[in-house]
C-alpha cells in the first residue's frame, strides 16, 4: 500500500469513519515496518475482522 497514498488515505479515512480502525495523525511512519504487536483495529474492527475470518 506504499506505492498509492491517496487511495490508502481513503481507505483508512473510511474505515477510521465505520469505526473499524483508529485514525492517524500520519499514515507514513504507521506503512513502514510490520509489527505482529500492535494493532490499529478498534474492538468493533477486531470483531469484523474474526467474523470475516471465520467463514474463510
Amino acid at each position: 500500500m506504499n506505492g498509492d497514498r491517496e487511495w490508502r488515505d481513503l481507505l483508512i479515512y473510511d474505515l477510521t469513519n465505520a469505526r473499524l480502525c483508529l485514525g492517524f495523525s500520519s499514515l507514513e511512519d504507521n506503512w513502514t515496518e510490520p509489527s505482529d504487536t500492535r494493532t490499529f483495529a478498534t474492538p468493533l474492527g477486531s470483531r469484523f475482522l474474526r467474523f470475516m475470518s471465520a467463514g474463510a
